[in-house]
């Protein structure tokens, strides 16, 4: 049996709600760590831990609505004309 839609799964929030208390448990060895590294290892590590902080915005597809086909009659123009600009856009 499928969850409802819309309800959360009970097993991500309590992986989450795990990993939340080890960092929280260890916030002083993490920044200890942290301020070792230096230079590139040091703002790789922030941005590795930023992924997990910050949500990413989802990306959004427009849709692509086809535009209807537009039928229009030229006047002023003889048919040999019409028929040679028809010719001309296959």
């Amino acid at each position: 049996m499928s969850r409802p839609t819309g309800s959360k799964n009970k097993v991500t929030l309590q992986t989450r709600k795990l990993l939340q208390n080890i960092v929280e448990n260890n916030i002083d060895k993490i920044e200890k760590e942290l301020q070792t590294l230096s230079g590139k290892q040091f703002i790789d590590s922030i941005v590795k831990i930023m992924d997990y902080l910050i949500p990413k915005p989802k990306e959004t597809i427009e849709e692509i609505q086809e535009i209807p086909k537009l039928n229009i009659k030229l006047t002023g123009l003889n048919e040999s004309a019409i028929n040679s600009q028809q010719a001309n856009k296959v």
